[in-house]
């Protein structure tokens, strides 16, 4: 709500200025704007993004290459996997991360193959175990009360192996 106060006297529209009835109009198509953004969805019902870069609702759907309005839920799936699996077969090109070299230094002290509760392994989170699967370093066991999270980490022969020559690149 626009509230304006004009003394008694002075009741004449300033020259040059909008009119109450142009402000008015204004404000109800602003947020009319706003709130049609708000709940333009597809057939996923996911929200439109807003089409500017620098979004990161937006940025995100430009990454996956999803318009929602178009795709639904099943599209959107099939896309994050492709993304994920993309992801994955970028790793092992890289060089190994701080927390991933201390993740497998914390583990060859167990030996490989040997299953390790995730609470012994400092700094080893999920996005440092998913890297290290992806190297084929490290298994995972799933946890028997979250379904999105591992128990144990095992150290793969590969892992042990890479430690190894990490060790011998440092002496």
């Amino acid at each position: 709500m626009v509230v304006r106060l004009v003394p008694e006297g002075q009741a004449t529209k300033a020259a040059g200025g909008a009119s109450d009835y142009e402000l008015d109009a204004e404000l109800e198509s602003w947020d009319g704007n706003r709130n049609r953004s708000k709940t333009a969805t597809g057939p996923g019902s996911y929200p439109s993004g807003s089409g500017r870069k620098g979004d990161p609702l937006q940025d995100y759907y430009d990454r996956l290459g999803f318009d929602p309005l178009t795709m639904g839920q099943r599209e959107m799936m099939e896309l994050q996997k492709a993304a994920e699996e993309k992801w994955k077969a970028s790793i092992p090109g890289t060089p190994l991360g701080k927390r991933e070299r201390n993740a497998l230094k914390q583990l060859s002290c167990y030996g490989p193959n040997i299953a390790v509760h995730s609470s012994k392994i400092k700094g080893c989170g999920d996005e440092t175990a998913e890297r290290l699967k992806a190297r084929g370093f490290l298994e995972t066991t799933a946890h028997p009360k979250h379904a999105n999270s591992f128990e144990s980490l095992i150290l793969t022969d590969a892992g042990h192996t890479a430690f190894r020559a990490l060790q011998a690149e440092q002496s």
